[in-house]
């Protein structure tokens, strides 16, 4: 508000924009020949007659645009309409032809985009890109003719250009070289004339470039590079599997593929992304190079990278491998390497495969990642604590060929590699080999914890992170219980992930706590963490794990299997909301990804009709048939069957924690989280009860 001449009170009236649709103009009528002849041909003019909207989409938008001009008679607001012709690009809507055809080429897998869908190749359509769109719009918020009362206005938003939507399939077709021309000319032969003739909408931007100053900028073929692009960023966020055995076609038509859409791009903003941008990058996630998680083509290199390829090598033939992260400079010992335990006890890793005992030491089947500052690194190296294996000797090993490894350092159990981590000045070279998209620094530093796929032999099944002060009694037996399923499962069932309860600690929020003067708020990043799945868990109504001050997950042991691909993209969708956060621990992290994927499993067991089997305690099969049918009487039963069998109940406690995990085979996989006190761990800094 503001004061006129006259002393009143002047309401300024807002500047109203809104989106009406290329669907108001005839295109129906554009080629009929039996049809009067069209007062407005294409291209379209806004200034020219509307006739016969050519949808029921059409329709509504031209009511807007109607309900707009009654607004600015009886009100005064003024408003700019702005004409959207065919809009394309990332996060389009499914349905659309161009998404579509994207979603079926960046799926493609050897074969073709035949259909049978009823689709009209020779239609005209004016294909704008979304960035060209949001420039429109940027513009009309700005647009405001002269004069104290002006009309409102519509604009047409396109190129000017029409293009039929077999030129559109043959322009990204292109980059793909498994599909042939016949395919496509085959394609094209199906379209079905008998219904209706093929019709024509494009622009006249004469008015947008005259009034807005507003010009299409992304050419067609551009565009639908960047679209293709997005498309096989979410189609594989995460790459294709790293320990597949392609074919070397198939590796050559990736790459062709990647090549030719980053010729098409080549020169625009969007193609001098900075992997750290995530906004250039469209939300596309860029992972360390030393991921299982990266894509060849955007990844972000590290110190990991040199290490991964060592540790490649020296777990070659194991197959399962312990390993630790101890990146601390002062580090001084691995504080698991210099315990000694009970005379039963087997803390680490055999020598590999049977085949290969005898061959190589039980050492390079135990890992550890340490500070290549430590003073552990250091006096290793000076007391001569380095050693070969029979394997590498006979190979010529000793870092300077042969079998390739250096001459490696060992520590009580372990093989220590040493990991070049950055110093205390900011400036130095190894700072900056640290750097990456994510904030924080504990999802780089402990990258190998959440995702060791290339950080290990070929040969490994299993891989098991234990923290440096973390010592397990019988790891062979803890390793056999990753390939079972949950108990009267009759399903082919496997363990993808297996962790441990949190250990019981002291409250501070309870009254009296003697802890309470000790604890400490949580990092910024954590708590933003925790409050959000709080919210997320409210809206499920408590169906996820956690809610407390506490995770409930303990991850200072971890046992991954390495052998399903469901389960490396399981690893990567933890990693990612982990490193996304930048927080200072992954349990969080874990919580929320297992307590999605259990969700996520239970709704397709549901909607394909299947019982959700793993659920015990509670979700038997009993349960689960009270809960569908709603009979409220045949669940108190249940529970109270349930509540009877304590017996049961408590050897189902004993037995852990069974979480579901989207599988794209018939082996179902699980998280299977076991109570601390199950699974053998001696906590070497322990101070819990």
């Amino acid at each position: 508000r503001a004061a006129s001449s006259d002393g009143n009170e002047e309401v300024h009236l807002p500047q109203f924009v809104y989106a009406s649709s290329h669907d108001v103009y005839d295109a129906l009528s554009t080629t009929s020949k039996s049809s009067p002849k069209q007062p407005n041909p294409p291209p379209f003019q806004e200034d020219k007659p509307i006739t016969t909207p050519s949808s029921l989409h059409g329709t509504a938008k031209l009511i807007d645009e109607v309900l707009a001009s009654a607004y600015h008679s009886t009100h005064g607001i003024y408003s700019v309409g702005l004409r959207f012709f065919s809009v394309y690009g990332p996060w389009n809507a499914p349905g659309t032809e161009v998404f579509d055809l994207a979603e079926r080429l960046a799926s493609l897998n050897d074969g073709n985009i035949v259909s049978d869908d009823v689709v009209f190749d020779e239609d005209v359509k004016d294909y704008v890109y979304i960035d060209d769109a949001v420039d429109a719009i940027m513009s009309a918020m700005q647009y405001r003719p002269p004069g104290n009362d002006p009309p409102p206005v519509v604009f047409n938003v396109g190129t000017g250009k029409g293009s039929t939507l077999k030129e559109v399939r043959e322009d990204m077709v292109r980059h793909y070289p498994k599909l042939s021309a016949s395919q496509t000319a085959q394609r094209s032969a199906k379209a079905i004339h008998a219904q209706r003739q093929p019709t024509q909408s494009y622009a006249s931007t004469s008015r947008s470039e005259s009034l807005l100053g507003f010009q299409a900028q992304v050419p067609l073929s551009e565009g639908l590079a960047h679209s293709l692009t997005w498309h096989r960023d979410r189609t594989f966020p995460y790459g294709r599997d790293p320990t597949a055995e392609e074919s070397f076609e198939r590796q050559s038509t990736d790459a062709i593929i990647s090549e030719s859409l980053a010729k098409s791009t080549q020169g625009t903003e969007s193609a001098k992304c900075s992997p750290l941008d995530r906004e250039c990058l469209r939300g596309a996630p860029v992972f360390p190079c030393a991921s299982e998680c990266r894509r060849a083509e955007r990844c972000t290199p590290s110190a990991w990278d040199d290490v991964a390829t060592l540790s490649k090598m020296v777990t070659s033939g194991c197959d399962a491998v312990l390993y630790t992260i101890l990146l601390e400079e002062g580090a001084e010992q691995i504080p698991s390497a210099t315990t000694v335990g009970a005379a039963d006890s087997l803390p680490y890793v055999g020598a590999g495969l049977p085949a290969d005992v005898g061959k190589r030491t039980q050492a390079r089947c135990n890992i550890a990642f340490v500070s290549d500052r430590s003073p552990l690194v250091r006096r290793l190296k000076s007391e001569g604590e380095e050693y070969l294996d029979e394997e590498n000797v006979a190979d010529g090993g000793g870092g300077s060929g042969g079998g390739g490894l250096p001459p490696l350092l060992r520590h009580g159990f372990w093989t220590v590699l040493p990991v070049s981590t950055p110093s205390s000045d900011s400036n130095s070279k190894s700072s900056s080999s640290w750097m990456h998209a994510f904030d924080g620094t504990f999802a780089l530093e402990y990258l190998p914890k959440v995702s060791p796929g290339r950080f290990l032999g070929s040969s490994v099944r299993y891989a098991v992170y234990a923290a440096p002060s973390v010592l397990v009694q019988n790891l062979p037996d803890l390793l056999k219980r990753m390939e079972e399923g949950p108990p009267g499962s009759t399903a082919v069932a496997s363990t993808a992930l297996m962790l441990s309860a949190k250990r019981p600690a002291c409250d501070p929020a309870q009254r009296g706590s003697t802890c309470a003067s000790s604890w400490t708020r949580p990092a910024k990043n954590d708590a933003l963490q925790s409050s959000v799945y709080n919210m997320i868990r409210v809206a499920l109504r408590g169906d996820m794990l956690g809610g407390g001050l506490e995770p409930v997950v303990d991850s200072s042991l971890l046992v991954h299997s390495l052998r399903e691909e469901d389960s490396r993209l399981f690893r990567c969708d933890v990693y990612g909301e982990a490193a996304q956060w930048g927080a200072s621990s992954d349990e969080r992290a874990i919580e929320f990804i297992v307590s999605l994927h259990d969700l996520w499993s239970r709704a397709v067991n549901h909607w394909t009709g299947q019982k959700i089997w793993w659920k015990g305690g509670g979700t038997t099969a009993a349960t689960e048939e009270a809960g569908d049918d709603g009979d409220e009487d045949a669940l108190e039963e249940n529970r109270r069957r349930l509540a009877e069998s304590s017996g049961d109940a408590t050897k189902e406690q004993q037995a852990g924690t069974w979480m579901g995990l989207l599988s794209s085979s018939e082996m179902q996989l699980f998280t299977h989280i076991l109570p601390w006190e199950g699974m053998g761990i001696i906590h070497l800094d322990d101070d819990h009860p």
